[in-house]
C-alpha cells in the first residue's frame, strides 16, 4: 500500500520516462476501493515547478490545451500544483514516446521503416495543422511529446508545457540543450515564431526517423540540402527518396524557393505522397513493430495494467485522508439560529417595574403592545433573515449533488462511448485485414495468371525460333546437297554425250522430269552409296556401246561428312539499340510494385461491372535502356468496342507509363525491347 504514492486525486503507480523536463507517470484515479481510470500524469522536474512564471503560464495555456480534441492528440485533463508538485494529466495511452522508440532502434539495429516513418510523421503534422486552426501552436516539438501506442495510434502532447516554457527558457540551461536539436536557432528559442519551430521540428524528426541519426549529429555549420541528400535511410543503407527529401528540405530550410511557411502546406505534400501509391504505411505494421521492439515491456504493462485494474484499493482509499473539504448532507439538519439577533431579549432589558406606581397599569399595557409588536417584528426580521439562508444551504447542497450525478453519468457516457470507439476502431480494422487478405490473394492469382501467359508467350517464342532456326539448317542442308550432287552429273552428262554423238539412238532417254531423284535420309547414307549414281539412268543398248572402248572407270573417292550448319556469332548491340527477342536477350522486368486500381463507382452503378468484379488490360511495351516506357499497344482490353470505358484505358495507359522497370540486356549490354504487362482493374 505504501508504494503508491498520492499527487491530487491520483495515485501514483509506475514511472514510465524521465526527460530533463518532465517524468512521466502512470496514475489512477480510485472511487469506491477500486480503480476508475488510468491517466498519464507529467510532473515537472523541481527546478522548473519552482518557476512562478512557468506555473502561471501553464495555467493560462491548459485552457487552450483542454480544448484542443483530435484522434492525433492526447486528451489533456487537468493541471495539478501541490506541495511544491507541478504536473498535468492526460488520457493514459499504452505504449512509449517516439524517444524511447528511437532509443531502442538505435540500441537493437532495429531501424524504422520509411512506411513507419512517413505514417507517424504525417499524424504529427495533422495534428500540429488542427491545433494551429484552434489558435494553438506547439513551439517545442520533439520526440519526447509524441506517443506511439501499442497498437500504432500516433498522439501529440505537451501543447500548454510547451507555450510555457517559452516563457523560462532562457533559465533553465538542461532543458534548453535538450530541445536545442529540434530548435532551428537555439539561443532564440525563447522569441521565434512558433509556427515555424512546428514545421522545422517537423522535418528534423522525419529525418531522424529515416536515417536514425538527429540532424545536428555532425555539427550546426552544415549545409541542410547537401546533409539530407548525402544521409542514407536506416533500414536499407540507400539515399532518401528524392520525394520525401525535398519535403524535408523545405521544411528545415527557411531560405529555398519551396519552403514552407505554413505547416499546412507540409500537410499537403505528406498527403499527396500518402495518396501515390508508393508507400503503403499501416497502423497494423506499425503495431508490429512496436510489439516487436517492445515485446518484453509490452507484457509486463499489459500484467501489471491488468492487476491494478482489479486490485482492490479500499485500505489504501481509507488510510489516506483527502484534503477536500466534504460537502454537507442532504438531510443535515439546518445550521442553529444566531442567538445575538433575537429582538425581544434586547427589549426586556427595560423592566416596567422601575417606573413609578401610580403609572404602572398604563405602562404595562404600552409593555404589552410593544413586546406583542417587538415580538411580531422579531418574528418577521428573522423569518426573512434566517428562511432564506436554510434555503440556499439545501439549494447548494442539492445542486452539488445533482452536479456529482452528472458528472457521473457523464463518465459513464464517456466510457461507453469509448467502449463503442474501440469495437467500431476493431471491427474496421478486421474488416480491413479482411480485403487486404482477399486482395492478396486476388493479387497472387492476377500474378499468377500473368506469369502463366508471359510462359506461354515466351514458349510461342521460342517456339518461332526453333522453327526458324531448323528452316535455316534445312535450306544449308539443300544447298550443300546440291553442291555435292553437282560434280557427279558433271562426267556423267559428257559421256553421255559423246556416247550419243558415236552411235546411232534407238530409243529415247527419258526426260529429266522422269528421273527420279532420292535424297539421302542421312549422312551416313550419302557416305555408303556415294559410289552409285544419285540417278537412275537407262541402260544403253548394244549397237550404242563402242566396240573396244570402255567407259571411264569412277573414281572412287571417300565422300566426307556434310558440315554442320554454321551459326553466325551473336553480334553485341550497341547500347539502347532496339533489339528482337531471341535467345541472347533477357526481358525487362517491373521494378516497381505492381497494385490494382479500383474501377471507377459510376461503372459499378450503371451495371458495366459488379461489385468485387475484376478487368484486364494487357499491353506491349517497349522498355528502354533507361527501364522507362517509350511506346506502348493495347494487345487485349476487357471494353467492348463501342461502349464506355468509364476513363479506364486512360488511366491504364497512364499507370504503364508510370512504371519503372529493369531494362532488358543482349550480351550485357541494356538494349530496348518490347515486352508485356497488365494492368488489373477491381470493383471495390
Amino acid at each position: 500500500m505504501a508504494g503508491h504514492p498520492r499527487l491530487g486525486n491520483y495515485f501514483l503507480f509506475q514511472e514510465e520516462e524521465n526527460t530533463p523536463m518532465h517524468r512521466s507517470v502512470r496514475g489512477g484515479e480510485i472511487e469506491g476501493g477500486k480503480l476508475s481510470q488510468h491517466v498519464r500524469l507529467d510532473i515537472f522536474q523541481p527546478g522548473l515547478a519552482a518557476d512562478r512564471t512557468f506555473a502561471d503560464q501553464l495555467g493560462a495555456f491548459s485552457i487552450s490545451a483542454i480544448k484542443l480534441q483530435h484522434p492525433n492528440i492526447l486528451r489533456k485533463i487537468t493541471s495539478i500544483n501541490e506541495g511544491g508538485q507541478l504536473a498535468t494529466v492526460s488520457e493514459y495511452l499504452e505504449g512509449f514516446s517516439l524517444q524511447q522508440v528511437l532509443d531502442r532502434s538505435r540500441s537493437e539495429g532495429f531501424p524504422f521503416s520509411i512506411d513507419h516513418s512517413i505514417l507517424v510523421a504525417s499524424k504529427m503534422v495533422t495534428a500540429l495543422s488542427f491545433a494551429k486552426d484552434n489558435k494553438v501552436n506547439h513551439g517545442f516539438l520533439n520526440p519526447s511529446f509524441v506517443l506511439i501506442s501499442n497498437e500504432g495510434e500516433i498522439k501529440l502532447k505537451g501543447f500548454a508545457a510547451s507555450s510555457a516554457l517559452r516563457a523560462v527558457l532562457a533559465n533553465h540551461t538542461p532543458i534548453a540543450e535538450h530541445f536545442r536539436n529540434y530548435l532551428p536557432e537555439a539561443q532564440h528559442a525563447g522569441s521565434g515564431d512558433n509556427a515555424r519551430f512546428d514545421v522545422f521540428a517537423s522535418g528534423v524528426i522525419l529525418f531522424e526517423m529515416l536515417t536514425g541519426e538527429p540532424f545536428y549529429a555532425q555539427g550546426r555549420q552544415i549545409n541542410a540540402r547537401d546533409r539530407i541528400m548525402q544521409t542514407p535511410t536506416a533500414s536499407d543503407a540507400e539515399p532518401i527518396p528524392s520525394n520525401i527529401a525535398r519535403i524535408i528540405v523545405n521544411a528545415i530550410d527557411p531560405h529555398g524557393p519551396e519552403s514552407y511557411r505554413d505547416i499546412k502546406q507540409m500537410v499537403s505534400d505528406m498527403d499527396s505522397l500518402l495518396f501515390s501509391g508508393e508507400y503503403s504505411p499501416t497502423t497494423f505494421n506499425l503495431a508490429f513493430f512496436m510489439h516487436s521492439a517492445f515485446r518484453s515491456e509490452i507484457e509486463e504493462f499489459t500484467t501489471r495494467i491488468g492487476e491494478e485494474k482489479t486490485k482492490d484499493y479500499g485500505a489504501l482509499e481509507k488510510s489516506i485522508s483527502s484534503p477536500s473539504i466534504p460537502v454537507p448532507s442532504a438531510s443535515a439538519p439546518p445550521p442553529p439560529p444566531r442567538q445575538e439577533v433575537v429582538m425581544p431579549t434586547k427589549m426586556a432589558d427595560r423592566p416596567p417595574q422601575q417606573q413609578p406606581a401610580k403609572s404602572k397599569l398604563p405602562l404595562i399595557i404600552v409593555a404589552v403592545v410593544v413586546l406583542a409588536a417587538a415580538g411580531v417584528g422579531g418574528f418577521m426580521f428573522l423569518g426573512k433573515e434566517k428562511g432564506p439562508k436554510v434555503d440556499e444551504n439545501l439549494i447548494a447542497q442539492q445542486q452539488a449533488l445533482m452536479a456529482e450525478k452528472k458528472e457521473e453519468v457523464q463518465k459513464q457516457k464517456e466510457m461507453e462511448e469509448e467502449l463503442m470507439r474501440a469495437e467500431i476502431d476493431a471491427l474496421r480494422q478486421q474488416l480491413a485485414d479482411q480485403q487486404r487478405e482477399q486482395e492478396m490473394r486476388e493479387k497472387e492469382e492476377l500474378e499468377a495468371q500473368i506469369k502463366e501467359t508471359e510462359f506461354k508467350l515466351k514458349l510461342a517464342q521460342e517456339e518461332q525460333k526453333r522453327k526458324f532456326l531448323e528452316q535455316q539448317i534445312e535450306e544449308r542442308e539443300a544447298q550443300l546437297q546440291k553442291s555435292k550432287d553437282e560434280p557427279e552429273k558433271g562426267p556423267d552428262q559428257s559421256t553421255r554425250k559423246v556416247v550419243q554423238n558415236d552411235a546411232k539412238p534407238v530409243e529415247k532417254q527419258p526426260t529429266p522430269t522422269q528421273v527420279p531423284v532420292q535424297k539421302p535420309n542421312t549422312q551416313s547414307e550419302s557416305v555408303a552409296k556415294s559410289p552409285e549414281p544419285t540417278t537412275t539412268k537407262p541402260e544403253p543398248t548394244v549397237s550404242q556401246k563402242p566396240a573396244e572402248t570402255k567407259p571411264n572407270p569412277v573414281v572412287e573417292t571417300k565422300a566426307e561428312p556434310a558440315p554442320a550448319p554454321v551459326r553466325k556469332p551473336p553480334v553485341t548491340p550497341e547500347e539502347g539499340e532496339l533489339v528482337e527477342l531471341d535467345e541472347y536477350v533477357n526481358i525487362p522486368t517491373l521494378a516497381d510494385r505492381s497494385r490494382m486500381l479500383e474501377i471507377p463507382p459510376k461503372a459499378v452503378r450503371s451495371g458495366a461491372f459488379k461489385q468485387g468484379e475484376m478487368a484486364l488490360f494487357l499491353f506491349e511495351v517497349l522498355v528502354t535502356e533507361k527501364g522507362k516506357v517509350d511506346d506502348l499497344k493495347i494487345m487485349r482490353s476487357p471494353i467492348k468496342p463501342g461502349t464506355d470505358d468509364f476513363g479506364m484505358e486512360e488511366e491504364a495507359i497512364k499507370y504503364v507509363k508510370r512504371l519503372k522497370w529493369n531494362p532488358g540486356t543482349k550480351l550485357g549490354v541494356k538494349v530496348k525491347v518490347w515486352t508485356t504487362v497488365g494492368v488489373h482493374f477491381k470493383a471495390f
